[in-house]
């Protein structure tokens, strides 16, 4: 990417100022040196109209001239003077020692810092037309700096974006890991149990086979069995196996919802159910809300949606991380979906403290939180809100402030058949 100074030292003919809101000169490029007959350093941190202060009567808008009255414009332009992609049209003359210039130009821009700035465009009056086809040069040679700052800006974007939304869930589920833990250990643990008597059953299983080639008769087995408890242990073995097998199944279970919840797809959409999504991160979150909320379920047969698996699965977590977070001591939580013609919607809504309107106008904010200092980032909902919209939907806030808070996040089934906007 071409650094802005050189653009306008090597392919602007014309006489440039650079300045920032407050007039002070930033750069000016070797034309308007030769004019000025001052070199870039020497000028650099000046205030313009100290240095040209005839300005201050044509109404110069920037510094502590900015209320006076503007330049003459020619045409509809932007008297804001905001960071443009096209140029404001104004007209000013200078005094320089080699003799009068013209401006036409004041070009919006960007420092390197992400700093407004501007670019005054200087001319000879002398020169004739020739002027115009500089100032075209001119115009075009800045403008392609600015996409192409704006272009990595917004790649920088994109690549922090994607960083925070992984740090996001990898506290979420740092968040959840103590409870997921204690949801495989409880069945890990009667499994174990079981086994350890099943392996005591089975050597009063083995004694029995053995006493067959000794016992002097049937009675003596069967005084035997009775004595080893013979029929409790084959009715418990049953059991202990059939408990065993649930056990395993809740294990499995877990861990298909933690797979399914951390699906590594990136951005890539497939189709998927999010009634499964809803399911998985449930069951993953489940220890972390049994013992605040009551959680019900109305879960609509609603058709597939083109989506990135993991990352709505992370905004069903943030939602319900947040319900949760919501009420105080122990209330329910409410989880529905359903479908609308080309669109499907699921809902999450609480009994907590509510959203007042104020709020509910900044809560999608980046780093906006009500929670006390380390309890919150403030950038669970700003994801959430930016993968919905990445997804072509929606989220619908409805809340009272001591009674709850409904939020609904709306898809479309299939983006790709939205009509363009």
């Amino acid at each position: 990417m071409q650094d802005l100074d050189n653009v306008l030292d090597i392919n602007t003919p014309l006489a440039v100022v650079v300045v920032d809101a407050n007039g002070v000169i930033l750069h000016i490029n070797r034309w308007m040196a030769d004019w000025s007959g001052h070199t870039p350093g020497e000028v650099a941190g000046m205030p313009f109209e100290h240095l040209y202060p005839e300005v201050l009567t044509q109404g110069w808008p920037f510094g502590p001239a900015a209320g006076a009255p503007k330049p003459s414009y020619i045409g509809q332009v932007s008297s804001s003077f905001k960071v443009l992609d096209l140029p404001d049209v104004f007209v000013l003359h200078i005094a320089t020692p080699r003799g009068r210039l013209d401006s036409l130009l004041c070009f919006p821009h960007e420092t390197a810092h992400g700093e407004p700035s501007y670019a005054l465009f200087f001319y000879d009056q002398n020169d004739g037309a020739k002027h115009h086809r500089d100032y075209a040069r001119a115009v075009q040679q800045l403008q392609r700096v600015q996409l192409e700052r704006h272009a990595a800006l917004l790649c920088q974007l994109e690549h922090t974006t994607a960083q925070l939304m992984q740090n996001e869930k990898m506290a979420g589920v740092g968040q959840l890991a103590a409870g997921v833990a204690h949801e495989i250990n409880n069945p890990i643990g009667y499994v174990f149990s079981n086994l350890k008597t099943l392996e005591s059953y089975m050597q009063d299983m083995l004694k029995i086979i053995d006493a067959i080639e000794h016992v002097n008769g049937i009675d003596d087995l069967r005084q035997l069995k009775r004595a080893l408890e013979y029929d409790y242990i084959r009715n418990d073995i049953e059991d202990l196996i059939s408990e065993s097998e649930e056990g395993v199944e809740r294990v499995k279970s877990i861990i298909a919802a933690l797979k399914y919840f951390s699906y590594t797809d990136d951005d890539t959409l497939r189709s998927a159910n999010l009634n499964d999504g809803i399911k998985s991160t449930l069951l993953v979150a489940g220890n972390e809300i049994k013992y605040k909320a009551n959680v019900v379920t109305e879960l609509g047969d609603i058709p597939n949606v083109m989506c990135s698996v993991s990352q709505i699965n992370q905004v069903v977590m943030n939602l319900l991380m947040n319900a949760l977070q919501a009420i105080t001591n122990s209330g329910t939580i409410t989880i529905r979906s359903g479908h609308e013609s080309t669109w499907v919607w699921f809902e999450i809504e609480d009994t907590g403290v509510g959203i007042s309107p104020d709020i509910q106008r900044r809560m999608f904010d980046p780093f906006f939180t009500t929670k006390p200092a380390g309890l919150g980032t403030g950038l669970g909902l700003s994801l959430s809100f930016n993968i919905v919209k990445k997804h072509h939907g929606r989220i619908d806030v409805v809340s009272t402030p001591g009674k709850g808070t409904k939020l609904r996040v709306w898809l479309p089934v299939n983006p790709e058949a939205l009509p363009a906007s």
